[in-house]
């Protein structure tokens, strides 16, 4: 006879009850039943109230586990006010400075992650841990393109990418960054659009990637005030 795992035990114990309030269970149970929940669940489930949250904040201290439903990361001197301000206590968002996040060893995001600073030391640290099913990435100030391309394809549900101020990208490299972008195209099912500010980049830029689009997909492209949008048709 198969052993049973903890969680299909957990679900036939209540499988013809009514449901139950979480900060009505014991708190053992509670905290059981939390320990069970894989990463994409966890962070939804922290939004169903301050019990629910209390022990995913729990379970995170136990195992040392970092995670947000989603992260901006950012430079002390970079933060805006207004960011700090607005998102200190956003339950949809968590603001951690680059400092604090070079000491931990892994972080999962399930909805986006903005990253902003100065140290290309701290996106090759986010190379190393981040995790999850973002939809969106955010990148700004100073990075290369192969941090960026690798951010880009870490979730299987990403949607969007922002390369903002200033990726670090060589003419040298060029082919190889177009063709990164278009193999992101085609592999991630979910990608819908890439937008990249190209204004400190060598003039051939625009004429060349604009030539690989078209000559290798179908996708639509457009040009403004030195940034690019490359993005899919929307089918109603």
């Amino acid at each position: 006879m198969p052993i049973k795992n903890d969680a299909v035990v957990l679900l036939e114990k209540f499988e013809h009850s009514d449901p139950i309030a979480f900060k009505k269970l014991p708190y053992e149970f509670q905290n059981r039943l939390v320990a069970l929940l894989p990463h994409n669940v966890l962070m939804r489930f922290t939004l169903a109230g301050k019990n629910a949250s209390k022990s995913v904040k729990l379970r995170g201290e136990r195992r040392r586990e970092t995670f947000s439903n989603s992260l901006i990361l950012s430079d002390v001197e970079l933060v805006s006010q207004f960011t700090q301000e607005y998102y200190k206590n956003h339950k949809f968002y968590d603001v951690l400075y680059t400092s604090y996040f070079r000491t931990l060893s892994n972080y999962y995001i399930s909805r986006g992650l903005y990253l902003i600073s100065n140290d290309v030391e701290t996106f090759d640290h986010a190379v190393k841990i981040v995790s999850g099913t973002y939809r969106f990435v955010d990148l700004r100030e100073s990075y290369t393109w192969r941090q960026a391309i690798h951010l880009m394809n870490v979730s299987n549900l990403i949607k969007f990418t922002y390369l903002r101020h200033f990726v670090q990208l060589e003419v040298v490299d060029y082919d190889e960054f177009f063709e990164a972008v278009v193999q992101w195209f085609l592999k991630k099912k979910s990608a819908s659009m890439f937008h990249m500010v190209y204004q400190h980049l060598d003039a051939s830029f625009r004429s060349r990637f604009e030539a690989v689009i078209k000559a290798r997909t179908k996708l639509n492209i457009h040009f403004l005030n030195d940034q690019v949008v490359v993005y899919k048709t929307i089918q109603l």
